[in-house]
């Protein structure tokens, strides 16, 4: 009997051990959350980590001006390394940093701090983060013991239009890392499935914003903890894509307004064929109005750069078919782990 009593509190012993070192989810959302008390980050994160801890850290970020926004990102990621800094190692072994888009840099400016103390974490977590697509990921890799996940969307037009044009360079959460190691950093992309959603961003591309809602994050995320989606590599190479300019050029970091109304005609590989008409009216002083009307056709490239327009159709397909030609696939054979250009370089 003494020995079942034994059996028995030595069970309900090792149930409250794993309650209590369940371990912690560390959430930092974005900008303009810093009202955002309803709750529903919570929720979701429960769905996402059932039985563990659950910690929104909200920060000031209601302001309009983004260089106040970095400051003040900046100086949270302080407090931040300071709250995990003072966890016991083995609560912060498994602890999960995730960070959604400005708050995605709040948690690249901690795990560098952190690592830079020798102090890791479980993961580290990336959700539409806006931080810098060349950043160095050493620090993070670093800091996480197990290998960090960035998920990125190119149908994001919160981090390509706002972030993209304001740095004049591509986000993390956008683009995905410029040269990710894949062993220790593992990248989903996040493609919309919906025709509602996947169609937004040249029909309606000032409601395409909601791809970078954090439940839209959330919701790959639970795709992949379920092992759902595999990991991303990359399905083509443009390293050799050349593009015939138009006549009056348009720097290449110039992306289209979201104010725009774009028609698709023709895509390839992240690359597209789209027209937009131009509206605009003369000779309202003198009381005779004359509406005009021209179309022009763009050529986006992988990133929605526009890489050539024209007001003739024709010379844009045979520019787009040129461009289709020179794209090359890149064979998906390389294991996990392993790039899919390490796995078709020669040796």
């Amino acid at each position: 009997m003494k020995t079942f009593s034994k059996q028995v509190l030595s069970f309900f012993l090792f149930i409250l051990f794993c309650v209590i070192y369940a371990g912690e989810v560390v959430f930092i959302p974005g900008w303009l959350t810093e009202t955002a008390q309803d709750g529903s980050y919570e929720a979701c994160l429960r769905k996402l980590y059932p039985g563990k801890k659950i910690t929104v850290l909200t920060w000031q970020s209601n302001s309009v001006k983004m260089d106040r926004v970095i400051e003040n990102a900046d100086a949270f990621a302080d407090s931040v390394t300071e709250y995990i800094g003072k966890k016991p190692e083995g609560e912060r072994s498994e602890l999960i940093l995730i960070g959604h888009s400005m708050g995605g840099r709040i948690v690249a400016k901690t795990a560098s701090s952190l690592a830079e103390n020798g102090i890791t974490v479980g993961r580290i977590v990336l959700l539409g983060a806006a931080v810098d697509f060349d950043i160095d990921l050493n620090d993070m890799i670093r800091c996480s013991r197990e290998p960090v996940i960035n998920v990125f969307s190119r149908n994001d037009s919160v981090l390509k239009y706002l972030y993209g044009n304001w740095k004049q360079k591509f986000a993390i959460g956008f683009s995905g890392a410029e040269k990710p190691l894949r062993d220790h950093f593992v990248e989903y992309r996040l493609v919309a499935s919906a025709p509602e959603i996947s169609n937004l961003r040249l029909t309606n591309a000032t409601l395409e914003s909601v791809v970078h809602l954090a439940q839209i994050y959330f919701n790959e995320l639970d795709k992949i903890n379920r092992g759902e989606v595999k990991p991303y590599s990359p399905q083509y190479d443009y390293s050799g894509v050349v593009v015939k300019k138009s006549f009056l050029s348009i720097p290449s970091e110039w992306t289209i307004p979201p104010v725009f109304k774009m028609d698709l005609l023709d895509s390839y590989a992240d690359w597209l064929l789209a027209k937009t008409d131009v509206r605009w009216t003369t000779g309202r002083k003198t009381g005779k109005p004359k509406e005009h009307c021209i179309t022009v056709y763009f050529i986006f490239d992988q990133y929605g750069r526009i890489a050539s327009w024209s007001l003739w159709r024709a010379f844009q397909e045979r520019r787009f078919n040129e461009i289709r030609g020179q794209i090359k696939s890149i064979p998906d054979s390389a294991p996990f782990g392993m790039s899919a250009d390490d796995a078709s370089a020669p040796e």
